[in-house]
């Protein structure tokens, strides 16, 4: 699976979707189901790209064994520990920025995959806390980032920004759900 792919936008949507790659979660699961158990059932049931984000470093060898890339969540963007594990299976990582993470933390983040050697790292801009009932995108942050890594931006609270993202040099877009269990279509950029 190349997630930094120059000519294609990756837009990841909902799941009325027709997916290209398909995207799920374990977060919500809170490490209780069993990691191969549950991605063994979906690689029946989809052959594609898969992207998964794991509850914890325990899902991983699961996951480097199932799937095509491992998505780290805004929630767990500063456990080094895992970002170490999780750039070891060798798949592709997208890391998404949480709420009042700073930039450097956020490239820090990604420097801790790639002192791993593992260099098949995308940013995911998911917006910072403000006054108003969802998070607010950055696209400032997004064209500074986007100068050291491929950066995608979670455009699900506002599908609107859609847009003004590709314009602030955003490579893809979220826009199912929160990402958890949302699914990838390729569209030409």
């Amino acid at each position: 699976m190349n997630l930094i792919d120059p000519g294609n936008a990756v837009i990841i949507a909902g799941t009325a979707a027709e997916p290209d790659v398909a995207m799920t979660s374990l977060r919500h699961r809170h490490g209780l189901a069993d990691a191969a158990a549950e991605l063994t059932a979906l690689r029946r049931s989809y052959s594609g790209p898969l992207l998964v984000e794991p509850f914890s470093a325990l899902d991983l060898p699961a996951i480097a064994e199932h799937a095509d890339g491992v998505l780290v969540g805004a929630a767990w963007m500063q456990d080094y520990q895992l970002l170490r594990a999780v750039a070891r299976t060798g798949r592709p990582v997208m890391i998404q920025r949480a709420p009042a993470a700073t930039l450097e933390e956020w490239l820090s983040a990604a420097e801790y995959c790639v002192a791993e050697g593992n260099h098949e790292v995308v940013l995911c801009e998911t917006g910072t806390r403000t006054h108003l009932p969802h998070h607010t995108l950055d696209l400032a942050l997004v064209r500074e980032a986007g100068r050291r890594r491929p950066v995608f931006v979670d455009v699900s609270s506002d599908p609107v920004l859609a847009t003004a993202a590709l314009s602030g040099r955003a490579l893809g877009l979220l826009l199912g759900g929160d990402g958890a269990d949302g699914q990838v279509a390729q569209a030409r950029a």
